[in-house]
């Protein structure tokens, strides 16, 4: 099933316009009406790669309350030690089944959108 990652574009350009920091494959793709979430998942991930980067990903582990807490790079091994939740101080052991890929925008890129929106506003203000 492909993508529209032009869609998926637009969505990603809205969110870093209203500061989102942090966001998954699954709210990408509700946001951009896309049922194949391995699909975005994947395009995201390649717009982490260094060479088309907009992106970081990180392995973002989750506690045995389901609160989200430790972030490690995405080749980063987990740590085979108890961490404490920094929500509910909850201690655990990180396990790749308990935990998900999350992405977060580089700020360069936040700020190339942001001054592209103010150019578009300039221009329509000189019309």
């Amino acid at each position: 099933m492909s993508i529209n990652s032009t869609v998926i574009e637009n969505t990603l350009e809205k969110l870093a316009l209203n500061n989102e920091k942090r966001f998954n494959a699954y709210q990408i793709a509700s946001l951009s009406n896309e049922t194949d979430v391995m699909a975005v998942n994947n395009y995201l991930l390649y717009r982490s790669d260094s060479n088309f980067g907009i992106l970081n990903a990180k392995i973002e582990t989750l506690c045995d309350n389901n609160h989200p807490d430790k972030h490690f790079e995405l080749n980063e091994p987990l740590p085979d030690y108890e961490l404490e939740c920094r929500i509910c101080g909850c201690e655990y052991i990180p396990d790749m089944e308990f935990s998900h890929i999350v992405f977060y925008f580089k700020e360069s890129y936040v700020t190339e959108v942001k001054k592209k929106r103010l150019n578009k506003q300039l221009i329509l203000c000189l019309n």
